[in-house]
């Protein structure tokens, strides 16, 4: 898988599991007794996750395609083995994984323990990808970049000055959520069919696995589903909460 020995990769996503631990423990000790966030996440969990969406998914997203002959010309690859980009694809999803199983410890709302298992197993997942793994990867990270905007709204909670921002925050959240949403159906759609002729001209040169297709095709929208849905709900939340400071 993904150009290594599955021992090999065993060890990285262990390597990953562990240092994810490590994160939690030190951001623990940093925040943890900071409030916890509206959705009873610990804060220091939102924290934690924000240089990693902000930076570290970006930095790797952009090696790879950078050393993978451009954006365009990466996303209509798959496991090359042996090349500089394929390492750097192979690093995303061995941190994702590790992101993901980390946050399973600390979060009390089974729903998201779910949604974080699915994620960390489609990480693995995607490492045994005949083709696709590099459109998958590309909407992985718009997604997250859409979650940032949600935790930097979750953290701006506990400032004195929050009542006066929320609404416009929740209604950015919104907004880029949403947008986020697009590219990733899009990224779904380039998976299923293998082409883009229409807009963006990526052509897959590999394509992934029926079984593969099929489970995107099906989570996916479900997913986004649910996150649209929890966007949508802060957003009411945050303007019912200013018409009611009104009225008092």
């Amino acid at each position: 898988p993904a150009g290594v020995a599955c021992g090999e990769l065993a060890k990285e996503l262990a390597l990953s599991y562990g240092v994810g631990l490590m994160m939690n423990w030190v951001a623990w000790t940093v925040f943890g007794n900071e409030p916890k966030d509206s959705y009873a996440n610990p804060r220091w969990s939102t924290v934690l996750a924000l240089p990693l969406q902000m930076f570290f998914y970006p930095y790797l997203v952009y090696k790879a395609a950078s050393t993978g002959g451009g954006l365009h010309e990466w996303l209509g690859g798959g496991w090359e083995v042996g090349t500089e980009a394929a390492f750097w694809d192979r690093m995303f999803y061995v941190g994702l994984f590790g992101y993901m199983a980390k946050d399973m410890h600390c979060m009390p709302d089974p729903s998201m323990v779910a949604h974080h298992f699915l994620c960390g197993g489609s990480a693995v997942g995607n490492l045994f990808l005949s083709g696709g793994a590099r459109i998958f990867m590309f909407g992985t990270l718009i997604l997250e970049l859409g979650s940032c905007s949600v935790n930097l709204t979750m953290l701006l909670e506990s400032h004195k000055a929050w009542t006066v921002y929320r609404k416009l925050m929740s209604f950015a959240s919104l907004v880029i959520i949403t947008a986020s949403h697009v590219v990733a159906f899009w990224c779904t759609y380039v998976f299923a069919y293998g082409r883009d002729d229409a807009v963006t001209g990526v052509v897959l040169r590999s394509m992934p696995g029926v079984g593969a297709v099929r489970f995107y095709c099906v989570a996916t929208p479900i997913l986004l589903y649910l996150r649209q849905k929890a966007v949508i709900e802060e957003m009411v939340k945050a303007f019912s909460a200013g018409s009611s400071a009104k009225k008092a």
